[in-house]
């Protein structure tokens, strides 16, 4: 499948680095949808089925972990990929997300929008 048919859904409160990875995920042919909070993430993966996840963990409200319980427990959306891609690095939360079956968990200062592309094209196999 290529990329332009795969939707990357972003969970992620930072307008300025929402519209960065946007484009970069749109130049790179995916389809975006965002989500400024988890409790939005969450209706709009239940809506949009994404085929990934970029989801921060320090969010307004709700956490990233509660998105990860939440998607967890949906049948359709169980199984979902998703890249924990936040500043905050705590080993309890890093260990709950593991748990919980994240495919990765970067921390957003090491790496550059076009690392992160590359890290969602390989968890999809693309």
């Amino acid at each position: 499948m290529h990329t332009s048919e795969k939707i990357v859904l972003i969970v992620e409160d930072e307008p300025i680095l929402t519209k960065l990875y946007r484009e970069k995920f749109e130049q790179a042919g995916f389809i975006v949808e965002v989500a400024g909070n988890a409790r939005q993430g969450v209706a709009l993966a239940k809506r949009t089925k994404p085929d990934i996840v970029l989801l921060d963990i320090l969010l307004p409200e709700e956490n990233g972990l509660y998105f990860l319980q939440e998607v967890r427990t949906d049948r359709v959306l169980a199984d979902l990929p998703v890249i924990i891609f936040s500043n905050y690095r705590n080993t309890i939360i890093e260990e709950s997300a593991k748990r919980l079956g994240v495919s990765e968990y970067i921390t957003k200062a090491n790496f550059d929008p076009d690392e992160v592309v590359d890290k969602v094209k390989k968890v999809l196999n693309l």
